[in-house]
């Protein structure tokens, strides 16, 4: 399997010419992230000279439009990996193919046999063009994206969108003036216009409020949780048994008795971090609202076996919290 670091040497060859990467379905997620960002503009890594502690100076750059095909949606894959991560999806477009069922096998075999022998013909006629035609060319490059932006809504926020949809339609129309095909390119630019503002409207931030992490952060680490009133038994005056241990690490510490959930704040910092959320925007969001308190020192594991030091805690009173039902861990016999 092609590997990341020969991906980006083929990028830098070619500069600014479209590049294509066919299956990327099993591709690790981490790499599509960075194929996402480094696509549309990046350059080559300096090394390490071999007789020498210096580092051999690579000049290589590029900025292109990068094709992948896969079987599995790169939208999903970047959202399984972070909250929200904007970089990357404002810049991939992503089309679905359904499959065509109005072609027989045969059909399908004699069309796709003939790209096996006729590849990069268009290219000669259509380059030689473009470079006969260059200043005028990026001006029309440039009406067409303030034409387009205009048409379908598009912000600074979108820029890649409206790059890449003013490159697109421009070539159309340059490969269509070459004789190179017979498209009519208006209800094309119709697709476009149409497409690309829904894309605007659908790639934005969840309604991630910070509840919302903090219930993502709750649900992924519900394994991490010690149950346990703070309070001792007022009979016998000694701490009461723990109502549910952890079968992991522990994380957070609920209390049915005062209603108080405690997060320790390097692993709920830890997983902004991975999330590309803001720890600090969540924490003072809640502490605004009322909801919590930051950098309060608890003993997570007091009343278990467990004599560990106080941890620096988010402090969350949940009774401040609508919605937020823990009576499945309130002892028996209480009707709070």
């Amino acid at each position: 399997q092609d590997t990341f670091k020969s991906k980006m040497h083929r990028m830098g060859t070619i500069q600014n010419l479209p590049a294509c990467i066919d299956e990327i379905t099993n591709m690790p997620n981490e790499e599509v992230s960075n194929l996402a960002y480094i696509g549309t503009q990046g350059r080559g890594r300096n090394r390490m000279m071999s007789q020498s502690n210096s580092e051999r100076l690579n000049n290589t750059t590029w900025a292109l439009i990068l094709w992948t095909s896969g079987n599995r949606s790169v939208h999903d894959v970047l959202y399984s990996m972070k909250t929200f991560p904007e970089g990357e999806l404002m810049r991939v477009v992503e089309i679905n193919i359904p499959r065509d069922g109005t072609m027989s096998k045969e059909e399908t075999d004699e069309l796709y046999s003939m790209m096996f022998e006729n590849y990069g013909v268009a290219g000669e006629a259509y380059l030689q063009y473009v470079v006969a035609h260059r200043e005028a060319i990026i001006e029309l490059i440039k009406d067409t994206q303030t034409r387009f932006d205009a048409d379908a809504g598009l912000t600074q926020r979108e820029r890649f969108y409206s790059a890449l949809a003013a490159v697109a339609l421009v070539g159309g129309l340059i490969a269509k003036k070459c004789g190179l095909h017979d498209i009519d390119t208006g209800p094309v630019y119709k697709w476009a216009v149409n497409y690309f503002a829904q894309a605007s409207r659908s790639v934005k931030p969840n309604a991630a409020n910070p509840l919302d992490q903090l219930g993502i952060f709750l649900n992924e680490h519900s394994q991490n949780l010690l149950v346990i009133n703070s309070e001792v038994d007022s009979r016998t005056h000694i701490e009461q048994a723990p109502i549910q241990l952890p079968y992991r690490e522990l994380i957070t510490r609920y209390e049915p008795d005062t209603k108080l959930l405690f997060i320790t704040t390097k692993h709920f910092r830890d997983w902004c971090t991975k999330s590309q959320a803001s720890y600090k925007t969540i924490a003072d969001s809640l502490e605004k609202d009322g909801i919590a308190q930051a950098g309060i020192k608890k003993r997570l594991a007091r009343g278990t076996k467990l004599n560990t030091p106080a941890v620096n805690t988010l402090v969350i009173d949940t009774k401040k919290i609508d919605g937020f039902d823990m009576q499945g861990y309130m002892p028996s016999g209480n009707t709070e």
